[in-house]
């Protein structure tokens, strides 16, 4: 009875029992904070290449012109999004709508403006999907330029 009543009192040892109910809390939150910051690192990095694209296009069709393929290759070198990563689309728009077409054939008397719809498509697999949590995310960037 005595030893168990200096048990009871004893509270050395406290320190390492608590440390063993926290850390691995700590550790997942320290990885749930890494995974998020490199996520969002994913969805800026797809949003700085679409602005990049942007500039590029624009200056493309201020020239005298280049080919989607030529244009798509030249944003994969700018940007380092794979090829079959980025995806380039015609787009017109008659008169005042504000709906985009695939064709440029407008009304009678309503002029037909061009757009160029750069899409850029990324994945991310975070770490925690080994261990059975969670799924790849799928991003998608889409930036109209209006070329004409």
């Amino acid at each position: 009875m005595a030893l168990l009543k200096m048990l009871a009192r004893c509270s050395r040892g406290t320190a390492v029992i608590e440390t063993a109910f926290v850390a691995p809390i700590l550790a997942v939150m320290a990885v749930g904070i890494f995974e998020m910051g490199t996520m969002v690192q994913k969805q800026q990095e797809l949003q700085s290449a679409a602005s990049e694209a942007e500039a590029i296009i624009l200056a493309a069709a201020a020239g005298t012109g280049v080919t989607s393929t030529k244009l798509k290759s030249m944003l994969s070198t700018s940007t380092g999004i794979p090829l079959d990563k980025i995806t380039l689309d015609a787009r017109y728009r008659c008169g005042n709508n504000t709906n985009l077409r695939t064709d440029n054939a407008c009304p009678t008397g309503q002029r037909a403006y061009e757009f160029v719809q750069a899409t850029f498509r990324a994945t991310y697999t975070p770490t925690w999907t080994e261990f059975g949590f969670g799924n790849s995310f799928n991003y998608v960037v889409v930036r109209t330029i209006q070329v004409g």
